[in-house]
């Protein structure tokens, strides 16, 4: 009885997916992690790269985390530009799922971005001055 649940217990472990986590620096493994750009003060384009068999749903918890760790106050906002899954295609042989990626505006103030990663409230146009009559 005692190896059965052993047994189990290591078949269960063996079916655990490990998704590699870290920064896509060029230099060191893993293939596969997060880059961040600069695009202003205390903001940043994220970009998060996975193995072929990440969900979707696991790319955007590794972007989550990674946007915690950058805004160290857990304050931020997001706009998603780019959730891709591209397929790798193997000659004649079809084709398979290839690595997700994901890209995104991420500002750590917490205030609005827009469309170009810019902040909405900063590039508003100014209100116009009241008419005297």
């Amino acid at each position: 009885m005692r190896f059965v649940a052993v047994a189990v217990a290591l078949w269960r472990l063996g079916g655990c997916k490990t998704i590699p986590y870290g920064p896509l620096d060029g230099e060191t493994p893993p293939v596969y992690g997060y880059r961040e750009t600069a695009n202003g003060p205390n903001r940043y384009v994220l970009t998060m790269v996975g193995p072929a068999n990440a969900s979707m749903q696991d790319m955007h918890e590794m972007w989550e985390r990674r946007a915690g760790e950058l805004c160290q106050s857990g304050d931020f906002t997001k706009r998603m530009f780019r959730a891709e899954r591209p397929t790798t295609l193997y000659g004649y042989y079809g084709g398979a799922p290839g690595a997700p990626i994901l890209e995104g505006f991420l500002d750590c103030a917490g205030g609005p971005i827009d469309a170009a990663g810019t902040d909405a409230a900063a590039t508003a146009a100014p209100a116009p001055a009241p008419e005297n009559h």
